[in-house]
């Protein structure tokens, strides 16, 4: 798929109505700009080496399973409570295409800025540049 040529097929006709592009095109955006920053992390591999060896990861999975994933699943969210992220921000001009839903619009301008606080906090500048 070319999506860097402006006349590029898909860029001309999308597979997705003008409606629906903010929410397709900035999921997209967020998944391009957090794996930017993760892979930077990760190895090839999401788990360590340790957990390689099914006893100790089927282990460690029933552990997480019973503690940290139970938490995040019975966690009450309130309607609004990350509004407070995003609020502040700046809708830029090249984020214009994302007006359609303007808390979306919104949410991919305070992720561009977040992501960005959050690398000049702990990625070394020549690694960052190196992605």
């Amino acid at each position: 798929m070319n999506t860097i040529n402006p006349n590029a097929q898909v860029i001309q006709n999308p597979p997705f109505s003008a409606e629906d592009a903010a929410e397709i095109i900035g999921t997209a955006l967020v998944f391009h700009s957090t794996n930017r920053l993760v892979s930077i992390f990760l190895g090839d591999s999401v788990l360590p080496g340790i957990l390689e060896n099914k006893l100790i990861k089927k282990s460690a999975l029933n552990i997480a399973s019973k503690t940290l994933f139970k938490s995040m699943v019975l966690k009450k969210a309130m309607a609004g409570d990350l509004l407070r992220y995003i609020d502040s921000k700046t809708v830029k001009r090249w984020l214009n295409w994302a007006q359609a839903v303007p808390a979306y619009a919104k949410a991919l301008a305070a992720e561009g800025v977040l992501l960005k606080e959050i690398e000049q906090e702990v990625v070394p500048t020549r690694s960052a540049q190196l992605f």
